[in-house]
This record gives C-alpha cells, sequence and structure tokens, in this order.
C-alpha cells in the first residue's frame, strides 16, 4: 500500500532503528559533505499539459534557441524552460526518497524587469506585480530520489487539483496579492484565481497517505493527498474564507484573523510535523503588518500557530487550530556576509524548517548570501499569544520596534540555540535562497535551494550539511560568540536532559553519529538471475 510514512526501509528487517537525531559529537566545524543536483529537466516533466500548450512549447523553443537568457548569463529575470524549480519545501519519506514541492510557477517582479533592462522589458515599466510566464501551471508534489553520482533523480511528479481533479493554477487569489501580469509583465492584468496557492514547505503525515502544505497567499495550511495530489482542505484565517468562495476543494476559516495581515509573498514558510503525528508548526516567513509602518519596519517578531492533528484514516485527516507564538528573527547585526551592510530587516526571512521531537525543530533562517540553522524549542514556558493583549493585532511586533525583545513585553518567545552558519563555513559558495530543509536517518540536515525557475540560479541543489555538533543545540562553540550575541537566541544553558546523548555505533571523523549496517542478506536464487540478465536489484536502482 502506498504510504508516505517517514520509516528507514532497513528497519523493516528487523534492523535496530537508526540513531537518535540529536546524537553527535561536537567538533565545532561546520561543513557542507555533499550536494545533489537536479540536471536539465523540461517542465512538461512536472505538469504533462505543457508539451502541447501553446505558450509553453513557444517558451521551450526560445529558451532552447537563446541560451545566454538562461542563468548564469545574460537577462537573469528571465526564467528557463528546462530549470525547474522543485526546491520550495524538502521532506524526507524513505531511504534517500524524498518530497519536494514548487511554489505558484515560473514569475518575475515587474519592477526588478523594468531596472534590469529598460527597453527590452519596457512593458514592466511602472507596474506593480508579478508576470506569470506560464499562468497554466499547476503547483506540483515532486518526488526523487538523491543518487551516489550527485544527482536528483526525479521519479514522479503531482500536480496539485481540487476535489472533482481541476487543475489548481498559482495565481494570486484577489486584490491582497501582486497583480498578475503575462510573461515579462506585458499587457493588462490577468484574472486572480480564488483557488489558486502558493505552495512554499511540505511535510508527510505519519501513518497516513497524506501532505501538510504551507502557502503564502492567505495564508495557508493544506491536506493533500500525496499520491493523486487532491487538496482535501485549506485553512485560511477567518476573515479570507469568504473572500475564497468558489474554489474547487473546502476552505475553512479556523486561523485567527490577525495571520490575515501577513505581508504580500511573506505567508506561511515553514512547517514542521511533530514525529508522532500529534501536531504540527506553521511559521510565517517575516513580520505581520505593513513592512512601511514605524516599529514594524525593523521588529523581529514573527508569529508560528500550532495545530493538532486527529487523523480518522489513512486517507482521512482534519486540522484542528491549537495556538499561535512569537519567534524572535536574527537581528540586521548577524548577517555579516551580504556585500551590501546592514542587512535591512525586510531582507531577512524565515524559510524552512523540519521537526526534531515533538515539541522541537530546526529553522533556517536566511539573508542575502547567507544561511543560519536554529533549534527552536515551543515549550512549556513558551507564551500563547492568544492568552495575551496581541492575539488579535501587531502591538506587539510594534511594541519591540527591533531594538527590544518581546521578553520586555511579558512575552516568552520560542527558544532558540544556533546549529550551523554558513558564514563560518570554510569555502561556502552556495546560494543563499535555501527553502527547503529535511532530516535524513542519521540525523544529518539536508537543505534544498529554489532556483526560480532558473531566475535565482542554474539549478535545483540539495546540499548536505555537516554540523560538527549535536542538533540539541547544547555545545558550545568558539565561533558562535559574534552570531549568539545578536541572534535573539535562548541565554539559559541546557539541562541536563537537553545534552546530547552518546552515539550508540560510534562517531566519525566529522563528528556525525555512524549509522547502523545489518548485514547484507544472501541473495536469493531469483536476484542472482536477474542480476546475470542485467537487471538492477532496488538498491542498485536507487544509485
Amino acid at each position: 500500500m502506498f504510504s508516505l510514512t517517514p520509516v528507514d526501509p532497513l528497519s523493516r528487517r528487523g534492523d535496530p532503528p537508526p540513531p537518535p537525531p540529536n546524537a553527535t559529537a561536537a567538533t565545532c566545524a561546520p561543513t557542507v559533505e555533499g550536494t545533489y543536483a537536479l540536471p536539465p529537466t523540461p517542465l512538461h516533466a512536472l505538469n504533462p499539459w505543457l508539451s502541447t500548450d501553446p505558450a509553453a512549447v513557444a517558451w521551450a523553443a526560445a529558451s532552447a534557441a537563446n541560451p545566454a537568457d538562461c542563468h548564469p548569463g545574460g537577462d537573469i529575470f528571465v526564467p528557463c524552460y528546462a530549470t525547474p524549480a522543485v526546491g520550495s519545501g524538502l521532506a524526507r519519506l524513505g531511504r534517500r526518497s524524498f518530497v519536494g514541492l514548487t511554489d505558484r510557477g515560473p514569475n518575475q517582479d515587474c519592477e526588478d524587469l523594468a531596472d534590469a533592462d529598460p527597453v527590452r522589458h519596457a512593458a514592466a515599466a511602472g507596474k506593480d506585480g508579478k508576470g506569470f510566464y506560464l499562468p497554466a501551471f499547476s503547483p506540483a508534489l515532486v518526488y526523487f530520489k538523491l543518487t551516489s553520482g550527485g544527482r536528483l533523480k526525479l521519479t514522479k511528479s503531482v500536480p496539485l487539483v481540487g476535489t472533482a481533479g481541476e487543475r489548481i493554477s498559482g495565481l494570486p487569489n484577489g486584490d491582497r496579492d501582486d497583480t498578475p501580469y503575462g510573461a515579462n509583465c506585458a499587457g493588462e492584468p490577468l484574472a486572480t484565481d480564488v483557488g489558486g496557492i502558493d505552495p512554499e514547505d511540505v511535510a508527510p503525515i505519519p501513518g497516513t497517505n497524506l501532505l501538510v502544505v504551507v502557502e503564502e497567499y492567505s495564508p495557508s495550511v493544506m491536506v493533500v493527498h500525496g499520491r493523486t495530489g487532491v487538496v482535501h482542505a485549506r485553512y485560511v484565517p477567518a476573515p479570507i474564507a469568504p473572500l475564497l468562495a468558489g474554489a474547487p476543494y473546502p476552505v475553512i476559516g479556523s486561523l485567527p484573523a490577525v495571520f490575515a495581515d501577513r505581508r504580500k509573498n511573506r505567508g506561511f514558510e515553514s512547517l514542521a510535523v511533530a514525529p508522532s503525528g500529534a501536531h504540527l508548526f506553521a511559521v510565517l516567513q517575516s513580520p505581520l503588518g505593513d513592512k512601511k509602518a514605524d516599529g514594524l519596519k525593523k521588529t523581529s517578531v514573527v508569529r508560528g500557530l500550532k495545530m493538532r492533528i486527529e487523523v480518522t484514516s489513512r486517507d482521512e485527516v482534519a486540522l484542528v487550530y491549537d495556538s499561535q507564538f512569537a519567534l524572535e528573527a536574527s537581528s540586521p547585526a548577524a548577517w555579516t556576509a551580504a556585500a551590501k551592510q546592514p542587512v535591512k530587516p525586510t531582507k531577512i526571512k524565515l524559510s524552512a524548517a523540519v521537526a526534531v521531537t515533538d515539541d522541537a525543530f530546526v529553522l533556517l533562517e536566511r539573508a542575502p548570501s547567507q544561511v543560519l540553522l536554529y533549534r527552536v524549542d515551543v515549550g512549556a514556558a513558551t507564551t500563547n499569544l492568544d492568552a495575551t493583549t496581541y492575539a488579535d493585532n501587531t502591538g506587539l511586533e510594534a511594541a519591540t520596534g527591533g531594538t527590544q525583545r518581546v521578553s520586555a513585553f511579558g512575552v516568552a518567545a520560542a527558544e532558540k540555540r544556533l546549529l550551523w552558519n554558513s558564514a563560518a563555513v570554510p569555502g561556502w559558495t552556495g546560494v543563499a535562497q535555501q527553502e527547503g530543509l529535511a532530516m535524513d536517518a542519521d540525523g544529518s540536515l539536508l537543505m534544498v535551494s529554489d532556483n526560480d525557475f532558473g531566475i535565482e540560479d542554474g539549478a535545483t541543489i540539495v546540499t548536505r550539511l555537516g554540523l560538527g555538533r549535536s542538533l540539541s543545540g547544547c555545545d558550545v562553540c568558539p565561533a558562535d560568540a559574534p552570531t549568539v550575541a545578536v541572534g535573539n537566541v535562548t541565554p539559559r544553558a541546557c539541562t541536563a536532559g537537553e545534552v546530547e546523548v552518546e552515539c550508540p555505533n560510534g562517531v566519525k571523523k566529522n563528528g556525525r553519529c555512524r549509522k547502523h549496517k545489518p548485514k547484507k542478506d544472501k541473495k536469493s536464487k531469483k536476484d542472482k538471475k536477474g542480476k546475470k540478465e542485467g537487471g538492477k536489484t532496488e538498491e542498485e536502482d536507487d544509485e
């Protein structure tokens, strides 16, 4: 039976489970241990109907005829047909198997186009919106494997659809979003779509065939079937639900109204589903409210929420809103790698998450040229904002103003501890636009880049990281001091129960735990025959 439960297949043969995800020995030497790239892949591999779509066919021909338009080189604001973006989210499903996520599809910022080449992109002049290269594109779940040869091997794409199988677009829902135009922002505005979504992170619900997907427009938390792509439900802020009447799937307005005050293109971006499957955490990309308003333009307060997961069957789940909490993003002084200093607060983004325990997750923060990873704990001490005067307004964000911690106003934010800083990694050349995060069986972390369909970078790349410390965040490394001082981290010391655990199978030179290596099964006669005839075993096919 099809299942998305993230279980390591090795354990199915009765072998001991992998070591705890926070098990490692601290070396304080963060590294990049490997990369995997998606080779050139036509966009119709994600949306099959694009192979006959006139606009897609024309674009494919133009991309092939003018390779200089494809990044790197030429006009970096023109996307490429053969460099799909599948890294808006990332989740591990099993041995070397992952699911990625596209966002709303290839799009451009009209102001960027006009600034980059006023002659070539004269049609974009004076327009405040987005150019959608392919309005017929549907956001999709993208399944793939990581091979020993450094490739990201696409195995299946599942476009998202409505209850009756209707295609779902990536177009904005209404006038709360950017105005949509066609390719290169030419012509008159396109019609908006109440059913359109802009997916940004994904995680499986253990023991089911279902996934949770978060998106930016409403912002929303959605339940999606992993095999069919059917959107079972879209949970949105209460005042947004009536605006989405007519969407091709159920819309449930059960989230707090204050989340409707998200900034454009800065909705839910990070998602962590508890390993037990009991609940999830969804976190906004940026603070709430007008980014130009006094107090709000420099605030570091970002909100998240918790929802309970109620499983009825492998194909039926309900999400129930539980509470909201505050996070504090790193201050501008933490971002030392950017060429232009100081980094503007609006350039700091919270872009991905992955669960470590039921009440803790790794959070990916990014700014130009740099990535920071933190362990975040949402425990009993974390203030439930629903029980405060800030439940339905942005008063907390405005009060802090980027100069004060929320603790000054009687609020306990979720705890943060530094895990990884790309600026401390020798030779780090990875792109800063990392938007997906997953944990492998041995507790190592993998990031995936969002190449914006060739606008941001040439290919989708998965990067395997060596933290040089445990996921407990309790290790103290000398190089951390400058970042810790300005990263809005937790000042208290770890308790005995929070410190790293011993690695049951020993420690590698890089500080990570060794994985359990089961004894090789004896080959059956059938396996030997298949090998002799040129066939591949399941393990070899993964390569």
